[in-house]
Order: C-alpha cells, then sequence, then structure tokens
C-alpha cells in the first residue's frame, strides 16, 4: 500500500439482504459513473464485499484502489494507491489453489 484513506460508517439500522443486493448495484452505477469498474464483487450471506479499480491506470507499478466492506452493522470504505504485482500474483496463486 502505498497511500490509502478509510472511512467507517455505522448503519443506523440492520441491512436486508435486499438492501445489501440494491447497495451492489447503486455502487457500480456511481462508481461506473466516475471512470471505476468492479474488478471483485462478492455476495455471501451478510457480508458484500467491492473492490473497484479505474478504467484507465495512470501507471503500471502503482495502480489506485476502491474496496468496500459491507455487514449488517457497518460499512468501510478504503481508497489508496497499491502496488498492483504483489495482488495480481496473489490473485494468480489464489485461483490456482481455488481450482484444486
Amino acid at each position: 500500500v502505498r497511500k490509502a484513506s478509510v472511512g467507517v460508517y455505522a448503519w443506523h439500522e440492520k441491512l436486508s439482504a435486499d438492501e445489501r443486493a440494491q447497495m451492489f448495484v447503486a455502487a457500480d452505477t456511481v462508481m461506473q459513473r466516475r471512470g471505476w469498474i468492479r474488478a471483485v464483487g462478492v455476495m455471501e450471506k451478510r457480508n458484500v464485499v467491492l473492490v473497484y479499480v479505474p478504467e484507465v491506470q495512470q501507471t503500471e507499478a502503482a495502480g489506485r484502489v476502491c474496496i468496500a466492506v459491507c455487514n449488517d452493522e457497518y460499512l468501510v470504505v478504503v481508497a489508496g494507491s497499491v502496488r498492483l504485482a504483489p495482488l495480481v500474483e496473489l490473485a494468480a496463486r489464489s485461483s490456482v489453489l481455488a481450482q484444486r
């Protein structure tokens, strides 16, 4: 991680599964308007994880990323700049392990 900013937000009431699904779609719409595309999206029971990257990265060494994690009680948003090569390597290893 090169730099990051983090926001933690507490929900006033617990989110339903439908509300989390709607958030998934709304986040895609807003981020796409801002020039970001979803690289990862996971919905599992009470948890949502979204990872966005700019449609066009400025450099190959460091890239911008925005991550949102949501459960019944909190929304955590992290935006920052990361070295991409280690993440690509980790994703590749995870993919190979998942196939076994």
